[in-house]
């Protein structure tokens, strides 16, 4: 699967070499086949960057229970009719240092509460793989927002401190230089619909003419903000995903259930596109990380 969201409908420029009036978008969401994979069948450096990645949850969903903290059951899931329901992940964060994790800056600022109260009210969970158990060791809180910002068409991060360092996996690479090409390939780890670890690929580039962002065909379902983008070749985070639109679900009035949309793929005619920040525009949180 392709699965693609189209955040902004930019005019496209040469650098993807189709004209704006030769692009009709769709609002379905899986692009071609869906190929969403769980992480626990990773292998390599696909799976020591899966390690790095977590899922940020409502402290009010975690509860205790006889064998540690597990989560709660959510009764406003929506539920899909492969059996599956939403996940637990309202956000996607992941590790640059042993004590700091990056996300999407709109995670932690919304019209009701502050990065402050936001801080407060969600945790952060490595090795979400499942809707029960949560291992004590891999359950972290926000200790600080160290550093925000979001726009609509710029920056968009937080960097957040946690209540204590992470050792029992390695931050992710991050690289600052890299300049993006056509069509380079990619790939995105994320909670897509607030569900367990996934991974999603292989994508391409589509556009890198924006200053701080650039486009791709890579699933960007809700639950999958703040997760980070891979180069394939280097392994490298080169990108945060920062947002998605279209209309991601169908609800299916016969079986009572909602099913993923599907668009047929084709360059003319994409679904839309998935945008992502440009890590080398983050370059100030550099600063912070020798710190942590």
């Amino acid at each position: 699967m392709k699965f693609i969201a189209i955040f902004i409908l930019y005019i496209l420029s040469a650098a993807c070499v189709l004209k704006n009036d030769a692009v009709s978008y769709q609002s379905a969401v899986i692009f071609g086949e869906n190929d969403l994979k769980e992480t626990t069948h990773l292998t390599g450096p696909f799976k020591k960057n899966s390690s790095a990645v977590a899922a940020m949850v409502n402290k009010r969903s975690i509860g205790i229970g006889n064998q540690g903290f597990e989560f709660l059951p959510d009764k406003k899931a929506r539920k899909f009719c492969d059996g599956s329901d939403d996940g637990h992940a309202e956000c996607t964060g992941f590790l640059v240092a042993p004590q700091l994790l990056l996300t999407a800056g709109h995670c932690y600022q919304s019209d009701k509460l502050n990065p402050v109260e936001e801080c407060r009210k969600f945790s952060w969970v490595f090795d979400y793989q499942n809707n029960s158990l949560i291992s004590t060791e891999n359950l972290y809180h926000c200790r600080k927002v160290l550093a925000l910002e979001t726009s609509e068409n710029g920056p968009d991060y937080a960097l957040i401190e946690l209540d204590r360092k992470v050792t029992n996996r390695a931050p992710v690479e991050l690289d600052f230089a890299h300049k993006l090409q056509f069509r380079q390939e990619v790939y995105l780890i994320g909670h897509a619909l607030g569900r367990p670890l996934t991974y999603s690929g292989i994508g391409q580039v589509y556009t890198i003419n924006e200053e701080y962002q650039f486009q791709t065909m890579l699933d960007g379902f809700s639950g999958n903000s703040g997760a980070p983008v891979f180069d394939l070749k280097t392994h490298k985070v080169i990108g945060i995903h920062v947002a998605g639109e279209g209309k991601e679900l169908t609800f299916n009035q016969a079986q009572g259930c909602y099913e993923l949309n599907h668009c047929i793929e084709s360059v003319l005619s994409p679904c839309a596109f998935s945008v992502e920040l440009k890590l080398f525009s983050l370059e100030k949180i550099q600063e912070f990380l020798p710190h942590f």
